[in-house]
């Protein structure tokens, strides 16, 4: 299906729902996935901001509109899904939904303004988020720091939704760097051990500031190994406290990601604890000893409340 941007959805353009009536005005692009692109706007007549999604066709956006549906039926803390329609424009109809706006920022965006301190709580937010899907049978599939908005106090939220898979089908949409098939390293199934590899790139990613994965991506395709991935781990020193945690996750020896996620809460507790241990500025004693004392009692608080 063609999808003429430029006039039905240019700013300030107003859509209609064909059945349920309601009116959104566009107010920018938001993002461009496989099969869609997401835009801002406002709902009604008032200042309320909502994500529209505007699907490349009708049957694959059904089924992320089916995913969220059932996904905010069974977990409210996932209820972001507000209206889904058909939009008639010039003897076209273009299929969207909508959900709320979540206002956050990249997890690398994240991490660079507010530092890598926060780098743990933050992925142990996210590995609950995927945890919580896994329960529900499904697999996130297109896990990247692209799909991962990040708010204040590490709060994190998962986005485009076009990639999640029913378990035990195969995974119907992914980004080769952070895709085991890519790094020779399992099957395109999806399954709990999909998403964690996904994640434990992502934390690789995070902390690579030597950019060894940029060298590594520009491999052979037979060249590319796990155990390559497990080396730029080994001499990263964020990487460090969790590497248990990352080799399991490459080498897809966790049997379930409620396993992996008890595996990253104590080892990022130690990790946690030790970092916090070593004052940076002597001559703020003072200051120092009242930070650390914020420091881990946020720290046990997050963890115990993702």
């Amino acid at each position: 299906m063609t999808i003429s941007y430029e006039s039905a959805f240019a700013a300030g353009a107003i859509i209609t729902g064909k059945w349920h009536g309601r009116n959104y005005r566009i107010l920018r692009i938001l993002g461009e996935g496989a099969n869609g692109k997401v835009f801002l706007a406002s709902a009604g007549a008032g200042k309320n901001l909502c994500a529209v999604k505007i699907g490349y066709d009708p049957l694959d956006l059904q089924s992320e509109i089916n995913v969220l549906k059932s996904l905010s039926r069974s977990d409210r803390r996932n209820d972001f899904f507000l209206d889904a329609d058909d939009f008639a424009y010039k003897g076209q109809t273009y299929p969207f939904y909508v959900m709320k706006f979540i206002q956050g920022i990249r997890f690398d965006e994240f991490l660079q303004t507010y530092g890598q301190d926060w780098l743990y709580i933050t992925a142990y937010r996210l590995l609950s988020k995927l945890n919580r899907l896994h329960r529900q049978g499904w697999i996130f599939g297109d896990l990247k720091n692209e799909n991962v908005l990040v708010a204040g106090y590490g709060h994190i939220e998962l986005i485009d939704y076009g990639g999640v898979t029913q378990t035990g089908r195969s995974i119907k949409q992914f980004t080769e760097f952070y895709d085991r098939g890519f790094w020779n390293a399992g099957l395109r199934t999806a399954e709990e051990g999909y998403d964690l590899f996904s994640f434990a790139l992502l934390i690789l990613q995070l902390a690579d500031d030597r950019k060894q994965l940029e060298r590594l991506r520009a491999q052979l395709p037979q060249n590319r190994s796990a155990e390559d991935l497990l080396e730029v781990a080994r001499s990263s020193p964020a990487c460090a406290p969790v590497f248990p945690f990352l080799a399991k996750a490459l080498q897809g020896r966790y049997v379930s990601s409620d396993e992996a996620l008890e595996e990253w809460r104590e080892l990022t507790l130690k990790a946690g604890a030790k970092c916090a241990l070593r004052p940076r500025m002597p001559w703020l004693k003072g200051f120092f000893i009242a930070s650390l004392i914020l420091f881990i009692s946020t720290l046990v608080f997050l963890l115990q409340q993702g």
